[in-house]
Parts: structure tokens; C-alpha cells; sequence
């Protein structure tokens, strides 16, 4: 069986090449177990069954629940799907389509479930969280502000929330919450302007500086930064280089995901020429990397022995 974001570009005649029995698509994850029941009860012969939305004219949501979370006291939930932000190295826009939000009731009721379940802690998560409400007039800082209510639930937290996704009234509405821990992972990318404006980010460094000053000056200086950083994206020489850790450095972020650049068949960056030298990306990865460890010691030093 093939499922998900891969499934959902899959060509029938790959999947038959690959000895694929079925192909669910990324709107279609509730029904894998229907669809593993219907081929084991049937006992289909070995033809593609397959059942994908067409995710361009399909704003539904994929109600796939978490009813339990077994030995953990955390649960993530996701609450929103899709993107409308057509970053030039991202296939997601293609194989999710664009963003739709969850149905708050649906998401206050598997919160309530997972509370009654031992859950003290939510991770509220989205491809590109900061669009949830565009389609159900609930916004972000109301969902919040909903979950704290929830008998049993003592931290909220945000799996990733874009820059643009993150403007002054969602921050002071985050100060509010009693509930909200001090951590925000914001992707920075690149914290060159020239990089960041092939990839479409939209910002430029200095507004990533900005927005880790103001969203301290709101929700108070121990808050943590955690980001992620593409290198050797196409274009990026020594100094594009040397800028993006000028940044990280200027916004004091703690935790940093870096990962090589991987061009996605079907996105304009897997078209881009100035691709960088292989052995050149691998040594900016162990520079960066390394000051990934520094920057994560140098934030959690002062908490040293505090509870």
C-alpha cells in the first residue's frame, strides 16, 4: 500500500511496477483500515485499487483522530492541513492542496478524549499553522484560549508556525495564556535576502530578527527559538552562507533543524542552476551544526538547576 504525500503523485503505472496493491491519498489517511479490510475480506487479485481526492477541488479534512496516546503524557493534534504559500522548493502545495482548518468542536473533542486519557500536554500542529481559521472564521489565539479550558490539559504548545503566520495579535494573545509554554519554532530557511527571495519566503533576515525581538518583548525573554535552515540551497555561496548565521546569531535561536537542500520533482527549485558543491554544502552543515549544539547550550545554561 502506498499512502500520503508520495501516494497522492504516485503514477498508476509506477505503483504496478512497484507491486502496489493500493494507493491512499493524503485526504483519504481515515480510510486506510477500510480500504486493508475491503482487500483482505475480497480478496482482490493483485489490481491497483486506489482512492485519491482531487485535492485542487477538495477543502474537506481528513478526519483522522488520535483516541489515545499510550504511555505518554503528550499528544500532538493536528488542526490544520494545506498550504497557500507556494515556497519554490516545497511539493506540499501539490500533494495537500490548499490549507483548510479543522472544525474546532471535532478538535476540543479529541482533546477532551485525550485529557480523559492521561494527556497533559497538547502539540497543536499544522502544515502551516498560522492559516488556521482563513476557512472556519475560528482563529488561532480563540482555539488557544479554547484548549485551556479543557479539564486536565496544563501545557499547550505549537508544532511550527511560519513567519508570516505570526503577527502581534496572535503573540499577545499567546502572553495571555497561562497555559502556552515559552517555545516557538519559527523555519528561518536561509537569512539571505537574495536566497530567501529565490525560495519565495516573502522576508527578508533583518524581518526575522525583528520577529524574534518582538515575540520576546510579548512573551518574555526566556522564550526558546528553534528554527530550521536549507543549505546549500541554489545560489547560496560562502557569504549567503555566512549571512544566514549572522542571523541565527542576531535572533538568538536555540534549537536549529539544518538539513542539505533535496530537490522535489515538479517544484521550480529542482529546476535552479548554481547548485552549490557537494562537498562544499557538507562542510557548511558541520559549521552550522556545530553551532547548533553551541547556540542549544548556550540557551539552556541559565536554567540549570531551576525546576
Amino acid at each position: 500500500m502506498g499512502c500520503g504525500c508520495w501516494a497522492q503523485l504516485l503514477e498508476e503505472k509506477k505503483a504496478r511496477e512497484m507491486g502496489i496493491t493500493a494507493i491512499v491519498g493524503t485526504r483519504r489517511k481515515h480510510r486506510v483500515a477500510a480500504v486493508v479490510e475491503k482487500l483482505l475480506e475480497e480478496r482482490v487479485p493483485p489490481v491497483l485499487f486506489t482512492d485519491r481526492a482531487d485535492i485542487s477541488a477538495s477543502p474537506s479534512w481528513d478526519n483522522l483522530l488520535l483516541e489515545s496516546a499510550r504511555f505518554h503524557v503528550r499528544a500532538f493534534v493536528k488542526v490544520q492541513d494545506g498550504c497557500d504559500h507556494h515556497c519554490t522548493y516545497c511539493i506540499i502545495p501539490s500533494v495537500r492542496g490548499a490549507s483548510v482548518s479543522r472544525n474546532p468542536r471535532e478538535v476540543l473533542s479529541e482533546i477532551r478524549n485525550l485529557a480523559s486519557h492521561g494527556i497533559r500536554e497538547v502539540v497543536l500542529t499544522g502544515i502551516h499553522l498560522g492559516l488556521y481559521g482563513k476557512n472556519n472564521g475560528f482563529s488561532l489565539v480563540k482555539l488557544v484560549k479554547a484548549v485551556e479550558d479543557v479539564d486536565g490539559i496544563d501545557r499547550i504548545r505549537f508544532g511550527s508556525i511560519e513567519p508570516f503566520g505570526l503577527d502581534e495579535k496572535l503573540l499577545e494573545g499567546l502572553a495571555e495564556s497561562d497555559k502556552f509554554c515559552p517555545h516557538l519554532h519559527i523555519p528561518l530557511q536561509s537569512g539571505d535576502d537574495e536566497i530567501l527571495r529565490r525560495m519565495g519566503r516573502g522576508y527578508r533576515g533583518r524581518d526575522f530578527i525583528a520577529l524574534s525581538k518582538k515575540a520576546r518583548k510579548i512573551l518574555g525573554e526566556d522564550l526558546h527559538i528553534s528554527t530550521d535552515v536549507i543549505v546549500g540551497f541554489p545560489g547560496e555561496d560562502k557569504n549567503a552562507f555566512l549571512r544566514t548565521m549572522d542571523v541565527l546569531e542576531s535572533a538568538g535561536v536555540g534549537r536549529i533543524h539544518a538539513f542539505p537542500f533535496s530537490p522535489r520533482q515538479g517544484t521550480p527549485a529542482a529546476e535552479f542552476p548554481e547548485r552549490p558543491d557537494p562537498g562544499k554544502v557538507k562542510e557548511r552543515m558541520k559549521e552550522i551544526l556545530d553551532f547548533a549544539a553551541a547556540s542549544q547550550h548556550r540557551y539552556a545554561s541559565p536554567f540549570v538547576g531551576k525546576t
